[in-house]
């Protein structure tokens, strides 16, 4: 099937078909690729630490 009629079909739109159709070139996969944004100032153990010292 051609892009457009799929878009038709489906009401995806081609952009996003385009970008997924990179994404399983690129990596293989359409899983998120993750890393992107901005990191977490403290992980889930380090968050857990730090409430039990200043929890007191």
């Amino acid at each position: 099937r051609s892009l457009s009629r799929i878009h038709c079909e489906t009401n995806i739109p081609l952009r996003t078909m385009y970008y997924n159709i990179d994404k399983l070139k690129q990596t293989g996969s359409l899983q998120h690729r993750g890393g992107n944004g901005r990191p977490r100032i403290l992980g889930g153990i380090a968050k857990k630490s730090y409430r039990s010292i200043h929890s007191t």
